[in-house]
Parts: structure tokens; C-alpha cells; sequence
């Protein structure tokens, strides 16, 4: 739970001015640099060699995953802040919910995607914040591993265990460790990481990431979501 939940209507009001007024100082200047280098590139009359337009594209690219990480971050101030409660959640709509706009937006193909989460598991405590951390972990996930994508939970006494799989042919699976190789990746991939963690220790979940040899030829990267149960009063 975060630990400042005693703060006044008046703080909480100019904690949100602050972040969010972060968030936009941060991320204006790159929607500028986006809008501008489409509309440089609609303008252009020339015909761009390929490698150019490569090169142009990862920079777009590039920029994008920043714009979206900065977002991310700029809600992440707001729960530190306490700018959100925890509430009785079902997992499996809220997995149903995330994998959907994640397709949505075509970072995630449900086709692609194997999912076992019991509507008939109890709810957990999550709510805004656990929601944003699937969907980073989704998203991550889906970038790195294109395919064989797995979400999966069960119960196990008091929490709820969720996990996101991948299993890796190790041809192409670097020999280091899964926390290792997806922050290899790029910086927005070890943001993400960061996020998901920081997310779940403010929720109370304990967060895990580990690789399971499957076979000689495979590996299974497992990222864990230990989750607590809610305590629904009635």
C-alpha cells in the first residue's frame, strides 16, 4: 500500500499538477519531433534510398517507445503519490482487458497469444496500477518474443500466481540470464522492467524473472506476478 495515504484533498491536487505537468514538459518536445518528421517526409519529393528510410524509421521508432515509456513513467509519479486505490480485481478481465487494447493498438496479436486464466480464480488487489504493469510486461513481451507467448494462473494458497511465458529456442536465445537478455534489448526494455517492478512493490506483489531449461534445444523465460488476494468486505 503506498505510504502516504494520509494526505490532504489540497496535496493530492498539486501532486497531479506536478506530475502531469512533467509528463507534458517531457513529452511535447518529442510529439513536436514526430509530427514534424512525418510531415518532412510527406513533403519530400525525392525518391529515399531503402537503407535511409531504415534508418529513418528506427529513429522514429525509437522515439516512439520513448514517448511511451515517459507516459508510463508520468503515471507511475502518480501512484507513488498515492493517486490511486487498490481495488478487488478480477484477473481474467483484467488480462482479457489489457490483451485487447494492447491489439488495439498492434503491439500484441491475440492470435499469437495462449491464455489460461480461470474466470473462477478469487480477486486480487490490483485495480489501475496492476493494470498498467501487465500491459507493460504485455508489450515488452510481445516485442521481444513474437510468438509462443503464453499467459497462465493459478492459485496457490493466499495469492494468485500469474505468469507471462515465452518458451525460446536457445539457436536463438543468447546464454545469459532472462533478466540479462531482455534488457539487452534496449533501454525501454529495462525501463519497462524497472516499471513493472516499482509498480508491484507499491501493490504488494512480488515480482520474478527466471528461465527454465525445457530441453537441451529450448528455454522457457518466465516473468511471475505473485499477487495477493483482495479482502472483499461485505
Amino acid at each position: 500500500m503506498p505510504k502516504n495515504l494520509s494526505i490532504t484533498p489540497s496535496e493530492l491536487e498539486a501532486s497531479q499538477i506536478i506530475v502531469r505537468s512533467l509528463g507534458h514538459h517531457l513529452r511535447s518536445p518529442l510529439v513536436e519531433v514526430v509530427n514534424q518528421y512525418e510531415q518532412l517526409l510527406d513533403e519530400l519529393k525525392v525518391v529515399i534510398p531503402l537503407p535511409t528510410q531504415q534508418a529513418m524509421s528506427a529513429v522514429q521508432a525509437r522515439t516512439l517507445k520513448l514517448l511511451d515509456s515517459l507516459s508510463i513513467l508520468s503515471e507511475l509519479l502518480l501512484f507513488e503519490e498515492g493517486v490511486f486505490q487498490l481495488t478487488p480485481t478480477s484477473l481474467n478481465a483484467l488480462v482479457v482487458q489489457a490483451c485487447t487494447q494492447l491489439e488495439k493498438e498492434g503491439a500484441l496479436s491475440l492470435a499469437r497469444l495462449v491464455i489460461d486464466v480461470p474466470s473462477t480464480l478469487p480477486q486480487v488487489n490490483g485495480g489501475m496500477p496492476l493494470y498498467f504493469a501487465l500491459q507493460t510486461a504485455l508489450r515488452m513481451f510481445a516485442v521481444i518474443f513474437k510468438e509462443n507467448l503464453f499467459i497462465c494462473a493459478t492459485q496457490k494458497a493466499e495469492r494468485v500466481e500469474l505468469h507471462l511465458r515465452n518458451i525460446h529456442l536457445r539457436t536463438k536465445l543468447p546464454r545469459v540470464s532472462p533478466v540479462d537478455f531482455l534488457q539487452r534489448h534496449g533501454e525501454s526494455h529495462s525501463i519497462s522492467l524497472f516499471i513493472c517492478k516499482r509498480i508491484m512493490k507499491l501493490i504488494g506483489t512480488q515480482f520474478s524473472l527466471y528461465g527454465n531449461d525445457i530441453s537441451e534445444a529450448t528455454l522457457q523465460v518466465d516473468m511471475c506476478f505473485s499477487l495477493p488476494l483482495a479482502i472483499v468486505t461485505q
